[in-house]
């Protein structure tokens, strides 16, 4: 049997994909180093590394927070007031809001995101698969390139709404005890879905 060895476009496209998992693998690991990666999806963080056609390249496991946003609600510099990679109390909440502020406040729950890659279409096509089938919606390839695919995943679940503007509440503590009970509800939908989806990553994806 004769071998068939691969062409320079070939070559060319494993060595950019090696060199992009390096890049991102020594991101991920002074991120941790350094605390600054979020727990809730170390263990699949790290597993998604550990696969040789797989990467991450940046996450968020899903966070509560108060923003300041502009009129246009756009995040403005330094937007994240106070933020949250867990579920919250309604006096850590409402104690934030008693302080001195100028912006307008946004209380906010978002659900996880991640952009991971991979270095074929079918490997992509692999991943999306098993995203969608743990419940995952907003998924798709971002960018395509032979030897570089960029997969962006977004969970769907979403609340947010100005809570202060120019220094003055524009709801009572009562609608801050809601907000915060629907927020934490969707944090714990959030924390199985994330699970559920490395649970089955690590069942098809070894």
């Amino acid at each position: 049997m004769t071998n068939i060895k691969p062409n320079k476009k070939e070559l060319g496209e494993k060595a950019m994909f090696s060199m992009l998992k390096q890049k991102y693998h020594l991101a991920i690991k002074s991120a941790i180093a350094n605390k600054e990666i979020d727990l809730p999806t170390l263990s699949l963080v790290k597993y998604i590394n550990s696969l040789p056609e797989y990467f991450t390249a940046s996450n968020c496991s899903g966070r509560i927070c108060l923003m300041n946003l502009s009129e246009s609600e756009e995040k403005k510099e330094n937007a994240f007031y106070k933020k949250w990679h867990r579920k919250v109390k309604v006096n850590e909440i409402w104690s934030a809001l008693q302080e001195k502020t100028k912006e307008e406040i946004w209380f906010k729950y978002e659900s996880f995101c991640m952009l991971a890659g991979t270095n074929t279409a079918d490997n992509a096509r692999r991943f999306i698969e098993i995203a969608r089938n743990s419940g995952i919606k907003r998924v798709a390839v971002n960018y395509f390139k032979e030897g570089k695919y960029l997969i962006e995943l977004f969970g769907t679940q979403l609340l947010y709404l100005p809570v202060k503007q120019e220094n003055k509440l524009l709801v009572d503590k009562k609608y801050i005890e809601l907000l915060v009970k629907k927020a934490n509800t969707k944090m714990d939908r959030n924390k199985i879905i994330l699970k559920r989806f490395e649970k089955n990553l690590r069942k098809d994806l070894k």
